[in-house]
């Protein structure tokens, strides 16, 4: 699946406002859809690094059929709860590829992020980057650990260039006790099909 940022305003109303990212008027999640069976800091999970992958090669595959597709040589890529891998076309050249997550070892393994920052996006949403900064976000298998789904894709819709791409890709292969009640209690037709492309 991938969002444009057409699709992403379909998930959310934004009005200007004094908040950089805009005004949601649209909550998505509940108290109890955004809540965790493990409420340790997420941090606390990558006190050991643990490089694993939870996707098949198949699926990797399709996902870098995708990028490989959508994502333009030369662009500015944020790969958000990025992990010791990307999956992006090897042959692709980027112009910068900036990662994001909560675990320095494995991210600095990394070999397409040209740099990376660490951040808990359940403790704080904002990007400390510049209004369209991006063509395209990446969220790889890790949508489904954030509890303030809301602001952290309105700081998506904030650092986005016009008409670049949000891709969302996610597995059912997770950390459990980490994943939100929206998504252990919900089903695979929970997603509007409005934000399928």
């Amino acid at each position: 699946m991938f969002i444009t940022q057409e699709n992403l305003k379909l998930c959310y109303s934004y009005k200007s406002s004094s908040s950089s990212a805009g005004r949601i008027k649209r909550l998505v999640l509940t108290k109890k859809g955004s809540t965790k069976p493990n409420v340790t800091p997420d941090r606390e999970l990558y006190a050991y690094s643990r490089f694993v992958t939870h996707v098949d090669s198949g699926f990797i595959t399709t996902l870098t059929d995708l990028y490989r597709e959508k994502l333009r040589p030369g662009s500015e890529v944020l790969d958000i709860m990025s992990s010791w891998v990307s999956h992006l076309p090897k042959e692709i050249e980027f112009k910068k590829v900036v990662g994001h997550g909560l675990d320095s070892q494995e991210l600095a393994k990394n070999p397409r992020l040209d740099y990376f920052f660490l951040k808990d996006l359940n403790q704080n949403q904002e990007f400390e980057m510049e209004k369209c900064s991006f063509d395209a976000v990446l969220c790889t298998v890790s949508v489904h650990y954030l509890q303030q789904l809301k602001k952290v894709f309105a700081e998506i819709f904030r650092v986005l260039k016009p008409g670049g791409l949000f891709i969302v890709s996610f597995s059912n292969r997770l950390f459990y006790e980490k994943e939100i009640g929206a998504w252990r209690e919900g089903s695979g037709y929970c997603w509007d099909n409005r934000l399928l492309d």
